[in-house]
């Protein structure tokens, strides 16, 4: 239970950091599933090299800062190591942050066999998909 409150509280937090409003309640399970395949396939795509495919889940924005592949490719095996190249991920709670935007917790063990917690936000698209917007990645914890 103080594990459950910890990342709620985390998240919470996160949400006062970008100032909205979380409500994880609202987030429907079809938005949640879209936001994980998007999360695994970026990671599967990690994981086989697939650089193309793994960009292709960028924001707009981050495009626009990175763009071409290979400029994000640097940025992500520089600061998103553990998202890079994870041993092993679990999902954690989703909470939704306005009618375009949710964020998903995931549990990461990263290259180094450290533990690791990433908070992915996505922001829907034009489209109906989900592109990653952001991604927070701090050392958790040992329990």
């Amino acid at each position: 239970m103080k594990i459950v409150q910890a990342i709620a509280g985390m998240l919470l937090s996160a949400a006062i950091l970008v100032g909205t409003e979380v409500s994880a309640a609202d987030v429907a399970e079809e938005e949640t599933q879209a936001a994980k395949h998007v999360i695994v396939d970026q990671i599967t795509a990690f994981l086989h090299d697939d650089n193309a495919r793994a960009y292709s889940h960028a924001a707009p924005i981050i495009r626009q800062q990175f763009p071409t592949v290979e400029a994000f490719m640097q940025m992500v095996t520089h600061a998103f190591k553990p998202v890079w190249k994870p041993r092993q991920y679990a999902f954690g709670m989703s909470a939704k942050l306005n009618n375009q935007q949710l964020m998903q917790q995931l549990f990461v063990i990263g290259p180094d066999g450290k533990s690791y917690e990433a908070l992915y936000t996505l922001m829907l698209q034009g489209s109906g998909d989900y592109k990653i917007l952001a991604v927070r990645v701090i050392e958790a914890p040992a329990i």
